[in-house]
Parts: C-alpha cells; sequence; structure tokens
C-alpha cells in the first residue's frame, strides 16, 4: 500500500487516544486496527482539533 492510499483510508474517521496513551501510540493503534498494517511513527506533522475541524 502506497503512502497516499494509506493516508486517504486512515483521514476518514476521528480518532481518539486513551487515557495516558501517546499519540505515536495512538497512530500505531489506529492504522492497525483499521488497516491491518503494523507502523512505525517517524515524524509528527501535524494535530487538528477543536470546532474548526470537526
Amino acid at each position: 500500500m502506497g503512502l497516499q492510499q494509506g493516508l486517504r483510508l486512515l483521514g476518514c474517521s476521528r480518532w481518539l487516544h486513551g487515557v495516558g496513551e501517546s499519540i505515536a501510540s495512538s497512530v500505531e493503534r489506529e492504522a492497525f486496527e483499521e488497516t491491518g498494517t503494523h507502523v512505525v511513527p517517524v515524524k509528527l506533522i501535524g494535530i487538528y482539533a477543536g470546532p474548526r475541524f470537526d
């Protein structure tokens, strides 16, 4: 799976990270839950939150 395909697949849902869970751990867990693919986050690009992004 290419990066662009993966981003489209993962961009469709809202992610909530658990209490005490890091953003990187959330990415790993959500990527696996949604695609069955194990990923290793390398760099944080941005976090978009709030009513403007709902």
